[in-house]
């Protein structure tokens, strides 16, 4: 992923101690890592619920795409993280609605459930990235046609393909377990999906909700010795402990299944997951597609199917927790592992 972005400035006649003094031209490098980027009037700003590895490469993929998208004089980004915080969070979207912002994206589902409630009514659109289930959420009813100021990406998990591959590792798996958070509409609406999905199968699902990344550690180590595999959708808590979790779960080796490479990324084992650089980029896309006067009605919600999914591994947690992968899966998996 490119990191800069390169602009030139032209620099004009400085007069010095009664003396003109011609200036030569110079360049400025623009950091997609710049809490503000841009000089122009058309005000964008980026919304993230807080910062982890999943959020951030979105946010870097969205400001990047922007960059390459947009010409820098039209247009002012700034960035926002939301900590987790309801407060801080409502003050800043508050802020974007007296400030008339144009485009407000909002990465994660909180975010995205206080924007639309922040912005009904207004000329300021909305556009969400990484809300598993926008339905569920109430923030929009159709997918295709959205209504009102409010559209986006969503990461839906494809709970049944996870469950499919965690049959493969393991064809003796009875017991599961979730861990999530109980305040994230997505979060509830996988657990009613998982809930479903183990009745079919014969699974005993274990669940266990969480409300700060803080308590991962209690309740991971009271749940690893009662389950055989761990099920990991796009909560964002979890996401923000997976490696204090993945630690655990080695030591106890217990495989998890996650549902963001991010995850993979930050230790978890392995899974099918949509590519976050993508989705953060199809976000942005989106975003000028609006900023360029295209209704929000005809920009649909895009929402990744199962043959866009690729399957993504951990070697370091394959290999410390003595877990058999079958060879055709990871003929097929791509290997995440930090060196």
């Amino acid at each position: 992923m490119k990191k800069l972005f390169k602009a030139v400035v032209a620099l004009g006649a400085v007069a010095l101690t009664g003396a003109a003094l011609a200036s030569c031209g110079g360049s400025n490098e623009v950091d997609i890592h710049a809490n503000k980027i841009g000089t122009g009037d058309q005000k964008i700003a980026v919304v993230k619920y807080l910062s982890h590895t999943s959020l951030n490469m979105i946010e870097d993929a969205i400001v990047e795409e922007i960059v390459d998208k947009l010409d820098e004089s039209k247009y002012t980004l700034t960035k926002y993280d939301g900590a987790a915080d309801s407060a801080i969070i409502s003050q800043t979207l508050s802020q974007l609605k007296s400030e008339n912002t144009d485009i407000v994206i909002c990465i994660a589902t909180p975010v995205a459930v206080a924007a639309k409630a922040a912005f009904v009514g207004t000329d300021t659109k909305v556009v969400f990235a990484a809300v598993s289930d926008p339905v569920a959420a109430d923030i929009v009813s159709n997918l295709d046609a959205p209504e009102g100021n409010i559209t986006g990406t969503s990461d839906a998990v494809d709970l049944e393909k996870q469950l499919e591959l965690a049959y493969q590792v393991n064809p003796n798996l009875k017991k599961i377990g979730y861990i999530y958070t109980g305040g994230e509409a997505n979060s509830v609406a996988n657990l009613n999906r998982l809930t479903e999905l183990a009745e079919t199968k014969d699974l005993e699902l274990l669940d266990r909700q969480i409300s700060t990344p803080a308590e991962i550690t209690e309740v991971a180590n009271a749940l690893v010795s009662k389950v055989d595999a761990l099920i990991v959708t796009d909560d964002n808590n979890v996401a923000s402990a997976m490696p204090t979790l993945s630690t655990i779960l080695i030591e106890n080796k217990v495989p998890c299944y996650c549902a963001a490479d991010s995850e993979i990324m930050d230790g978890g084992m392995m899974g099918y997951s949509i590519n976050y650089v993508k989705l953060g980029k199809d976000t942005a896309d989106m975003a000028v597609d609006l900023l360029g006067g295209k209704a929000v009605k005809d920009v649909p919600v895009k929402v990744y199917q199962s043959n866009e999914l690729a399957l993504y591994y951990n070697s370091i947690f394959v290999n410390n927790a003595n877990i058999t992968i079958p060879a055709e899966l990871l003929a097929k998996a791509i290997d995440l592992a930090k060196a």
